[in-house]
């Protein structure tokens, strides 16, 4: 999919076109971007796996403002 692995950490990708970073912690996937990049590799995905989103944080009323990711609390302010 053209993500390249970090280069001091192997768990991180980052795909230039796209400017999408993601962390991988076993089955969970992190990822950053803007919202259109976003639902392109949740797309993708699960066409490959079953699974879960269980937030999208952002700025807009209708996005998340908090999920819990590996056992933190992460939240949009």
């Amino acid at each position: 999919m053209s993500f390249e692995r970090g280069v001091s950490c192997g768990v991180v990708f980052y795909h230039e076109e796209r400017d999408l970073s993601v962390a991988v912690h076993g089955d969970d996937f992190t990822f950053c971007g803007i919202e259109s990049e976003l639902r392109w590799i949740q797309k993708m995905m699960k066409g490959w796996f079953e699974i879960k989103v269980r937030a999208l944080l952002g700025p807009e009323p209708q996005d998340d403002k908090e999920v819990v990711i590996w056992g933190r609390v992460v939240r949009w302010e």
